[in-house]
């Protein structure tokens, strides 16, 4: 058994969450602040077999993946095209012993 945390965009969470759980795996989000990503962020905790860990980080880098977005920078009139990133995050695969609902 393994727990993946994961620490993505904000914006990113609820499509993760709901293909996660449309694939099976049981997760949840928890709020939460630092200086990994320069954005919001949140933190997910998926449960998951070992076999499955691959299926789950392939389900994160999708949904979680950083992306590039082009804009002009309509101010100046200049027509220069602007690119930033969002999106992106984190993954640490655990080990874990035993895990039990309450």
């Amino acid at each position: 058994m393994k727990l993946i945390i994961a620490i993505v965009d904000n914006n990113d969470t609820d499509e993760a969450l709901t293909q996660l759980n449309k694939s099976g795996f049981l997760a949840t989000h928890i709020a939460s602040t630092g200086t990994w990503l320069n954005t919001g962020s949140a933190t997910l905790l998926v449960l998951s077999h070992t076999a499955q860990v691959k299926q789950v980080l392939d389900i994160l880098h999708t949904t979680c993946g950083t992306r590039r977005h082009h804009s002009t920078n309509d101010f100046t009139y200049s027509g220069l095209v602007n690119t930033t990133e969002s999106g992106g995050g984190a993954a640490f695969v655990i080990d874990l012993e035993q895990a039990v609902r309450l």
